[in-house]
């Protein structure tokens, strides 16, 4: 049996010549960053965090930026070199997961989580590397961006009853809930509209089951629930 690989054997060096290795690319400058309280401090549409790298194997890299109430976010892995497959995870200001994205893309490595800040405070990002095999000299870029926030053009007059997602009639307007959390609706219309329809969003991890439920229901309520994928289709 015979066992080779790619690798050029050896030269010996000329007496009296210097030989110049080819550094390698391991530990980055934004370490140490291997936990929530080690996390590196950016800020959103900072100039992207680049060549930082996800070595040795098992090496987690963790990232915190200020987040305002209610303003998006676009966070972002991006310039992946071969042999990287970046998770992303983000964590709120009380350390609870509140979003996590593998590919992006069907096409891509890269990770994205998008996501409205429900409170002030420190927000958190958890990078890691799902490919196997040795990860030196494998470098990528993360990165924030600040979106616009779509608005609804409010009415002239508050409405009474209207609860506090209104108004959430549009994919655009959805209303976020996390896991665990329980909303007091109504079915109140706004914006002079004749029906209210209510639009809710959730991130999800792949592989758990989840319930979604309505419950005290009105004696005249009578709720019907369809769900959609990011892209809006059912």
């Amino acid at each position: 049996i015979l066992i080779d690989d790619d690798d050029p054997a050896p030269t010996s060096t000329p007496s009296g010549a210097t030989s110049t290795p080819t550094p390698g690319v391991f530990v980055d400058q934004y370490e140490p960053n291997d936990s929530l309280a080690d996390s590196y401090t950016t800020a959103a549409g900072a100039t992207g965090l680049c060549n930082a790298t996800l070595w040795p194997s098992g090496d987690v890299d963790y990232f915190r930026f200020v987040g305002k109430k209610d303003a998006r976010y676009r966070v972002f892995t991006h310039d992946l070199q071969a042999g990287l497959d970046t998770r992303l995870t983000i964590y709120g200001p009380d350390g609870n997961v509140i979003g996590q994205n593998d590919d992006a893309e069907d096409t891509s490595r890269a990770s994205e989580v998008i996501f409205t800040a429900p409170k002030d405070g420190f927000y958190f990002a958890r990078v890691e590397n799902l490919a196997p095999g040795d990860a030196t000299n494998r470098t990528y870029c993360f990165e924030i961006d600040e979106l616009d926030r779509p608005t609804a053009t409010p009415s002239n007059t508050p409405v009474a009853g209207a609860d506090e997602c209104e108004f959430n009639s549009k994919i655009e307007f959805a209303c976020e809930i996390g896991v665990g959390q329980t909303l007091s609706m109504s079915f109140v219309p706004t914006l002079g509209s004749s029906q209210d329809t209510d639009i809710f969003k959730l991130w999800m991890k792949p592989n758990i089951t989840y319930t979604c439920e309505t419950l005290n229901l009105a004696a005249v309520t009578d709720t019907n629930m369809i769900f959609l994928d990011r892209n809006g289709n059912d």
